[in-house]
C-alpha cells in the first residue's frame, strides 16, 4: 500500500438490502421492481410474478450452485433476490442435521446444531458478498416474528425481528446497507364503549419502509434515508442517488 492508494470522497456501489415485514405486505413484488432481477426462491412465492426465477433448490448444495452459476458465467442480470432466507436458514439445518446424522439441528446438545447452521449460514453470505463485488444489487426477503428485546438500559420490551436464528442473521444485518421492516401502516384511535375507552387499529393499506430504528422494530440505512419511506424501490433507488450525490 501507498499514500497514492488512498480513496478520497463516496464510491458508488450496488445496494445490499434486507426487506423482512408483515406477511402479504408486498416484499417480493417491491423486490420485482429491481433493476433486472433474478430470483433465487427457496419457497414458491413469486408464481403470480413474470420474473426470472431459479428452480426452487431442495438441498443446500443446489442452493450454492444457483450462487456459482451467476459469479461464473454470462448473464445481463442486475439484482439477486433471495426469497427468502428464512427457508435459506431451513435448507441449511436441513444439511447440518444429515452431516450429523440426526433428524433435526435442535437434536445436537448444547446449541451445537444451531452454531454450525449459523456458520454455514456465513458461507452462504461469503458466496453472496463475490456478487456484490462484481457489481450486482443483493435483495434479501425475510419474514417477521415478534421477539422479546432484552433491552440493557431500561425496561425490556416486544419488538418486530426477523424470524431468523440470532447467531444465523447477525452477519447479515450488519452485512446489508439496509435493513427495512416492510408494513401496513396503521393508525390507533381511541373510541368509548359503554363507560370505557378502547384503543383500535385502522390501516388503509398504505405499505411503507421503515428505514431506521425503531422502539417496535429493528431497521437501519447507510443512505440517509427518509423514514419512513413508500415501499418502493424507485424511492430506494432516488434516496440512495441523493446519498451519493458528488461522489467520485
Amino acid at each position: 500500500m501507498k499514500l497514492s492508494d488512498i480513496i478520497v470522497g463516496k464510491t458508488p456501489k450496488p445496494i445490499r438490502l434486507m426487506i423482512y415485514g408483515q406477511r402479504g405486505v408486498g416484499k417480493t413484488t417491491f423486490a420485482a421492481k429491481a433493476p433486472k432481477p433474478v430470483f433465487i426462491a427457496t419457497e414458491d412465492g413469486t408464481a403470480h410474478l413474470d420474473v426470472a426465477r431459479f428452480p426452487i433448490p431442495k438441498v443446500w448444495e443446489e442452493l450454492l450452485q444457483c450462487l456459482t452459476v451467476l459469479a461464473k458465467e454470462k448473464h445481463e442480470y442486475q439484482s439477486i433476490v433471495i426469497d427468502s432466507l428464512d427457508w435459506v436458514e431451513q435448507l441449511a439445518h436441513g444439511q447440518i442435521a444429515k452431516d450429523n446424522g440426526v433428524k433435526r439441528v435442535a437434536d445436537l446438545p448444547f446449541g451445537q446444531g444451531y452454531k454450525q447452521a449459523a456458520e454455514l449460514m456465513f458461507v452462504f453470505l461469503k458466496y453472496l458478498n463475490v456478487l456484490y463485488n462484481q457489481g450486482l444489487h443483493i435483495i434479501l426477503i425475510a419474514h417477521s416474528d415478534i421477539k422479546p428485546f432484552n433491552n440493557p438500559a431500561g425496561y425490556s420490551f416486544d419488538m418486530y425481528q426477523t424470524k431468523i436464528n440470532a447467531q444465523a442473521i447477525a452477519p447479515f444485518k450488519e452485512w446489508c446497507d439496509i435493513v427495512g421492516f416492510a408494513y401496513f401502516e396503521t393508525h390507533t384511535t381511541q373510541v368509548r364503549e359503554g363507560h370505557s375507552q378502547k384503543v383500535i387499529g385502522e390501516s388503509y393499506g398504505k405499505r411503507v419502509l421503515i428505514t431506521e430504528q425503531q422502539a417496535f422494530c429493528e431497521a437501519k440505512n447507510r443512505y440517509n434515508l427518509p423514514n419512513p419511506l413508500p415501499l418502493s424501490w424507485q424511492k430506494i433507488s432516488e434516496g440512495y442517488s441523493l446519498s451519493m450525490q458528488g461522489a467520485t
